[in-house]
């Protein structure tokens, strides 16, 4: 399993519900139905922060997904004055409980 971690910083916190919709509303159920993410949690820990975290089955996957998405969401990131900080790795440990 391969993890991404993205954290969108904006200026304000406006802005950043702002994305938090615009990207609900527009790009997650075209990445749900055209990419490779097995799994998305999307969060808003405040002070104009949003953060994802995507799951993915190899790091082909992955790949593959980013070539295809990184460029829009970081213009729409840029269009409301925000930057974004990508974290990516090969998941080494995991626990559910059930």
């Amino acid at each position: 399993m391969f993890v991404r971690i993205s954290t969108f910083k904006f200026p304000n916190q406006t802005k950043a519900d702002a994305f938090s919709e615009l990207y609900k509303n527009t790009l997650m159920e075209k990445y749900i139905k055209n990419t490779k993410i097995i799994k998305l949690f999307s969060f808003r820990p405040g002070e104009g922060k949003v953060t994802g975290i995507a799951f993915y089955k190899s790091l082909k996957d992955y790949e593959l997904t980013e070539s295809e998405i990184k460029e829009e969401v970081s213009n729409l990131i840029k269009s409301l004055d925000g930057y974004v900080e990508w974290q990516s790795g090969e998941v080494f440990s995991k626990w559910e409980k059930k």
